[in-house]
């Protein structure tokens, strides 16, 4: 028998209303958008004494032919220039403060601006980038296929030739008993992937390709959980309607692997992390879990990270030092909550491997209702069900402007750049607040934005894939270290890495691994004069020859 997992149940105490919608305008407390910023006027940039000017053109007052043009004093550029320490420098030495500008973005939303929003930097990360051109995989129960904030964010197949249209009415139809009863099924898989009709998901619970909540049991007490978490993640930013989610930009796979009840088992939840990588997706986010270890669904968790999934879950709601399986896997991102005091949720659970602590109580989320499937809305959402996808939708906005990075360069970006408070560099991690709390801005801009550095000192470590990189690098400066430094021992070789699959990998052979400390990383973008390699060995003392077996 499989054993059965249970998602991770959000906690309805908080404020939750059953039957509670959202008035999507005319709100006395709509938030209200603000104008575009006017550009500022010429004058002096106090910080360098540099006249600054709106245009560079020079102007002149004609006297007679002889006379030469009056200008203002603005200096011509020297050739090449040099972005160094956060300043500009000239061939002509000259330099100049290194500002920041970014694109001005507030979403029209009604009721955007929630207040995780402005706590951890949400609007400002959406000026950087909403997640265009990645793929986000939530595997849930059902969804709302028709709500308002997912028109145009389903990734659906386009080689299942015989789907002409998604809308969920249709899908409920395309099943194992009524393919060809539907003129928009032709019974045939068209795509090669062993799935008949899969235009949009799977449904791993029924075995048949609609995802659409509610079919089986529309009363079910987890039956809006897959719309809510998928809302967090991802609804529709600036459409004029309801909320804003992390990820505007991206598209949403959705996959069925609970029921409407909210429970699934090992095997539909392991098939869907499986179709999901196959799929091609970029995260994956799992708000669910169980207390019992689960080596088969493990395994389907290291088979998406081969592919180069991200794996994202819910700690759990249990408020103690039990994180919930798959949280508990070190190659995963395991993900607790953070309340609307700017605190650590009393209900969120805690251990060895949580990574970080992202907003999940308080929250107004889409939702499916029976007799609304297209404008419901919940309040008073609480649970790391809500805080996992959270962190999805914002690693999905990080790949965006970091295609060519490693994700463990984009998680360690994440861990980084959050809100340290209550952790020291020496410290750089607690059982209780992981590596701490989400900062969207910071993570953002980190990625968005070269970072330059005139020299670098790097790390040689293996990667799961078996090569040589140089990921790893020495701190500096305020730099937080986030990447967990093993040194790898089979046999007589010896190796060191940053990368938690790597390590399991290399414990599935036979290896032990000690941690030796924590590292930086850094981003492909960056730029750095000087590149020096350290020898790890030395740097990383064998004092601590305490190796522990990995699991």
């Amino acid at each position: 028998m499989h054993k059965k997992l249970k998602f991770v149940t959000p906690l309805f105490v908080v404020g939750f209303a059953a039957s509670a919608y959202i008035l999507l305008a005319g709100t006395s407390d709509s938030p209200k958008t603000e104008p575009p910023a006017t550009p500022a006027a010429s004058g002096v940039d106090n910080d360098s004494g540099a006249s600054v000017t709106t245009e560079s053109k020079p102007s002149q007052v004609i006297a007679n032919s002889s006379d030469p043009p009056i200008t203002t004093n603005v200096p011509t550029p020297q050739y090449p220039e040099k972005r160094q320490n956060n300043k500009t420098f000239l061939a002509n030495g000259r330099e100049y403060p290194l500002r920041e500008y970014r694109s001005l973005i507030t979403p029209n939303d009604p009721s955007y601006n929630q207040w995780w929003v402005p706590k951890t930097g949400l609007e400002a990360a959406w000026s950087y980038g909403t997640g265009s051109g990645t793929k986000i995989a939530i595997i849930d129960t059902g969804f709302a296929l028709d709500h308002e904030e997912f028109a145009n964010r389903w990734l659906d197949s386009a080689g299942e030739k015989g789907i002409t249209t998604l809308e969920s009415s249709i899908a409920a139809n395309c099943t194992n008993r009524r393919l060809v009863l539907d003129k928009s099924c032709n019974g045939l898989d068209d795509d090669g992937n062993g799935y008949i009709d899969d235009a949009r998901g799977w449904d791993f619970t029924n075995d048949d390709p609609s995802v659409q909540a509610g079919e089986i049991n529309p009363s079910g007490s987890g039956v809006f959980h897959g719309t809510a978490v998928t809302g967090i993640a991802a609804a529709t930013g600036n459409n004029g309607k309801g909320i804003a989610g992390v990820s505007w930009a991206s598209q949403i796979l959705p996959i069925q692997a609970l029921g409407d009840d909210g429970y699934g088992d090992s095997l539909s939840i392991a098939r869907a992390i499986r179709y999901a990588a196959d799929r091609n997706v970029d995260v994956i986010n799992l708000s669910l879990g169980s207390l019992d270890e689960d080596s088969y669904l493990r395994e389907a968790i290291q088979y998406a990270m081969e592919r180069d999934v991200i794996i994202v879950a819910a700690s759990g709601n249990d408020g103690c030092d039990c994180i919930s399986y798959p949280a508990r896997y070190p190659e995963v991102v395991a993900v607790g909550a953070l309340n609307n005091n700017d605190k650590v949720a009393t209900f969120s659970s805690y251990g060895s491997n949580l990574d970080i602590i992202a907003p999940g109580s308080g929250m107004l989320a889409p939702s499916w209702r029976s007799t609304n499937a297209t404008t419901a809305y919940d309040t008073g959402l609480a649970g790391t069900s809500f805080a996992a996808p959270y962190v999805s939708g914002l690693l999905a906005n990080a790949r965006s402007k970091q295609p060519n990075a490693s994700w463990v360069q984009i998680l360690n970006g994440l861990l980084q750049t959050a809100d340290h408070r209550d952790l020291t560099t020496a410290s750089p991690r607690s059982n209780t607040l992981g590596f701490g709390y989400v900062k969207a801005d910071a993570l953002m801009a980190r990625a968005s934005l070269a970072y330059n550095q005139v020299q670098r000192y790097g790390f040689a470590v293996r990667m799961a894939s078996g090569k040589e990189q140089y990921d790893a690098i020495q701190c500096e400066g305020n730099q937080f270290p986030t990447a967990p430094f093993y040194e790898i021992r089979h046999g007589s070789s010896v190796h060191y890495s940053i990368d938690e699959l790597a390590v399991r990998l290399q414990g599935r052979a036979g290896a032990t691994a000690n941690l030796k400390g924590y590292a930086c990383t850094g981003f492909p973008t960056d730029q750095i004069d000087t590149y020096r390699m350290l020898n790890s060995a030395r740097e990383f003392s064998d004092a601590d020859a305490n190796a522990h077996k990995i699991y």
